[in-house]
């Protein structure tokens, strides 16, 4: 049978499953969508991640894609490396909160052991 869990839309990716459509749609963000920067120099990173926007993985929208791709991320903008971070914390995806990137091994390191 080909069963269908939610209507077609602009905004909706179907995928084919054996012989089940099962539809899923992307979380509500627009381009221009903007992460806040709460504090930053050449160790950390802290940011501000809104309710259900997943950190990371397969996904149309990331904390992880915006932070490559917003301005203020940028190595030139912030004058620290941006090609490699490293998550200190995670949160679920429905919990909004703060969000510690390290931006290098040593901070990486030392922070990781302060959420121990």
């Amino acid at each position: 049978s080909n069963l269908s869990m939610m209507p077609s839309e602009d905004n909706v990716n179907a995928r084919v499953v054996d012989e089940m459509t099962i539809t899923t749609r992307d979380p509500p963000f627009t381009d221009d969508y903007r992460i806040q920067v709460l504090y930053r120099d050449d160790d950390i990173l802290i940011v501000e991640k809104p309710y259900d926007l997943r950190v990371d993985g397969d996904y149309t929208y990331t904390l992880e894609k915006f932070l490559r791709d917003m301005p203020e991320a940028r190595p030139g903008s912030l004058k620290i490396p941006m090609d490699r971070f490293r998550l200190a914390n995670q949160l679920d995806f429905a919990t909004s909160g703060a969000v510690v990137l390290t931006l290098n091994k040593t901070a990486d390191r030392e922070t990781s052991a302060l959420f121990q």
